[in-house]
């Protein structure tokens, strides 16, 4: 897992994954979405410029609750409000 946000996330791969792919991401935030997993589906993937041999597949949830969503917002908020904060900025 590369990024994520409110509405997907950025997979790192070592082939492309075909879009439509349908994957179950768990652990991390994750474990707080419904059965401790979440659905997201392939809309593109692209070679990684920063990494040879490697792809970065980008993904949206798929069948997310609203209370998984406002748990995304607040997490990503926390998460970035307490990076900032370390970094001084």
């Amino acid at each position: 897992l590369i990024e994520l946000s409110e509405f997907g996330a950025l997979i790192r791969s070592q082939q492309p994954l075909k879009p439509s792919t349908m994957l179950y991401l768990f652990k991390s935030i994750f474990n707080n979405a419904p059965d401790q997993n979440m659905c997201v589906r392939v809309y593109h993937s692209e070679e990684d410029d920063a990494n040879p041999g490697h792809y970065v597949n980008s993904a949206v949830y798929f069948g997310i609750t609203d209370a998984f969503l406002k748990f995304t917002r607040s997490y990503i908020r926390e998460t970035y409000a307490t990076k900032k904060s370390k970094d001084g900025g």
